[in-house]
């Protein structure tokens, strides 16, 4: 599965060939703010003159070129939401399963798994609203 360091380090990759391309940007420049690549091209052409033709043709060029990688990452996302799908569904069918075989059982977990957050839920609150209602005993 593609994780983000693998993203990133191909957005470094196609930014590198952009600032190769036209030495003068800097990384802020290369910062697309909301997705919005109309300013990105503005300040290519007035960092260098470019026209906006050639920078279009340039960038299509690096998409062309990155197609086959993004469609990849593209199909490695997909295979693992599939594979995590797969296991929720396992899981989903095991639990019920054996919640039909041994449904005394199953209700028993539940009830004390209950009770423990009940308590774990109260012994907190009780620890912050004593905290807190020190300040109430100043009140009278």
């Amino acid at each position: 599965m593609i994780n983000a360091q693998e993203i990133q380090g191909h957005w470094n990759q196609l930014s590198g060939q952009v600032k190769k391309k036209w030495g003068h940007l800097t990384d802020d420049d290369l910062r697309i703010v909301g997705g919005n690549v109309e300013q990105l091209i503005g300040r290519i052409q007035q960092k260098t003159g470019e026209t906006r033709a050639n920078i279009e043709e340039y960038f299509n060029s690096l998409v062309d070129d990155a197609a086959p990688m993004l469609q990849q990452a593209g199909d490695k996302l997909r295979e693992g939401y599939e594979q995590a799908a797969d296991y929720a569904r396992e899981s989903y069918e095991g639990a019920t399963s054996m919640v039909q075989r041994r449904p005394a059982e199953s209700l028993g977990v539940v009830l004390v798994a209950g009770l423990l957050t009940g308590a774990i839920v109260g012994v907190l609150t009780l620890g912050s609203s004593d905290r807190s209602s020190s300040n109430w005993h100043s009140w009278f």
